[in-house]
């Protein structure tokens, strides 16, 4: 018995696939009475009337996938009807930085980065992630595509089922936007210029994701070697104030294994919303030999160095501690504080020598010759006897002293000077008479 031949999809599709027409939009997901548009930048939902019996009726219609007009797929996946159409292989990286999905330079580095053999991992919504996978493709001269029947290529590029099928067509460029992590790995591992997508949001998570499809494709086997043999770039995009590219790494090899090194980012002032580099590639030097000289001189000084350090400030004067206000000292610690002088205690005069004679009375009991004689003979003899009151004081140096033996001539009209004989009689005499006054107070009639 033959089996009944399907009826046609299209008309039972035809709203359908006017709303999927609308607005570049890349999948359309319907369910009765809801119907969900997805584009490179939001999901949508399609203001059209769409029925259980209309949902019923395609469903069988499409129980196989199919191709449509201008390679628009359709499948029925559980209870929804699922529409794909291919993206436009006439849009270039350059048509996305027009659309503001990434900075004018980054988009010029992933292009010439594919360019020379590297491989692009794209994480972020479905819809972005297909649109800029087919944009890098698109630049090449022999693109394919690895996937199932129900994704929708364009018709010039082949679809293939897996990555061993890619030798016979040996195509330049290789994408995947339908793939698990554990199918991304003999893609990535085997070919360049390859750009696939991953179902991630942030950084650390597409590598985590990746590496499980590394383990899993490997039973359990995960070195750094195969993450650096599979990926070059990691491009994250994400739906925060409209779908756009937020960052650019660079997967490097470390100490550890492998490290992502960031060379587009965004969220850096003073324009948090703009895409600007960090980072220069590794690569440098093979931009400038591939003839992207001026793109490898831009990224090399486009990349802010170092801010020069501010001068250190002057270290802060250390606050001595004021001394704490004291009283003044009190006459009694004032008297303590004051050093005791011992002075010496007055002589103790002894009533037996109240009427001994005056000092010099040995002069008197003396002659006058010798008396006379007492002159000095030599200066030592003239200073003794000038400090103990037996003769005068020695001659300045240079003058001749003048004795008895040495008789000064008179000059004329002048008397010679007095000799020491006379000054002892004088001092004879005013002794005499001072100790007779003396006697005389002395003396009770006095």
């Amino acid at each position: 018995m033959a089996k009944p031949e399907l009826e046609d999809p299209t008309p039972l599709l035809s709203p359908l696939l006017e709303a999927l027409a609308s607005g570049r939009a890349l999948r359309l997901v319907a369910w009765p009475g809801r119907v969900l548009v997805e584009r490179a930048d939001a999901s949508t939902r399609a203001e059209i009337a769409w029925t259980a019996e209309q949902h019923r009726r395609a469903l069988e219609a499409v129980s196989a996938p199919a191709v449509l007009a201008d390679g628009i797929t359709a499948a029925a996946v559980g209870g929804s009807i699922v529409l794909r159409r291919p993206p436009d292989p006439m849009r270039r990286v350059d048509d996305l930085v027009q659309d503001g999905r990434l900075s004018q330079l980054a988009g010029r580095f992933l292009s010439a980065a594919c360019s020379l053999g590297r491989n692009i991992l794209v994480a972020g919504p479905w819809g972005a992630g297909v649109e800029l996978v087919a944009a890098l493709l698109a630049e090449g001269s022999r693109p394919a595509l690895v996937g199932r029947a129900g994704d929708a290529a364009p018709a010039a590029w082949p679809l293939v089922a897996d990555a061993g099928a890619l030798v016979a067509f040996g195509p330049d460029r290789v994408g995947a936007w339908s793939s698990g992590p554990e199918e991304l790995v003999p893609i990535l591992s085997r070919r360049t210029s390859a750009a696939a997508w991953i179902d991630a949001t942030r950084l650390d998570q597409a590598l985590v994701r990746f590496e499980a499809g590394v383990e899993q494709r490997f039973a359990g086997a995960t070195t750094p070697l195969q993450v650096l043999a599979a990926l070059d770039l990691v491009v994250v995009t994400n739906d925060a104030g409209g779908v756009r590219v937020r960052q650019i790494a660079e997967i490097c090899l470390a100490e550890e294994g492998y490290r992502p090194r960031l060379l587009f980012a965004s969220g850096v002032a003073p324009v948090p919303s703009a895409l600007v580099p960090v980072g220069a590639p590794t690569f440098l030097d093979e931009l400038t030999e591939s003839g992207h000289n001026v793109l490898a001189d831009e990224l090399r000084h486009a990349v802010p160095g170092p801010e020069p350090s501010a001068p250190a400030p002057p270290p802060a004067p250390v606050a001595t501690p004021e001394p704490e206000p004291r009283a003044p000292p009190t006459r009694t610690e004032a008297s303590r504080a004051m050093p005791t002088i011992e002075t010496p205690a007055a002589p103790i005069l002894d009533p037996a020598l109240a009427n001994a004679p005056p000092p010099g009375w040995e002069l008197d009991q003396l002659g006058e010759e010798v008396a006379a004689d007492a002159t000095p003979s030599s200066p030592e003899s003239a200073a003794l006897a000038a400090s103990f009151g037996l003769g005068p004081p020695p001659p300045p140096p240079g003058v001749e002293p003048i004795g008895p033996d040495l008789v000064t001539e008179a000059v004329a009209g002048e008397t010679a000077p007095p000799s020491f004989e006379d000054a002892m009689a004088r001092a004879r005499t005013r002794d005499r008479e001072m100790a007779r006054e003396a006697e005389e107070n002395d003396s009770p009639e006095g």
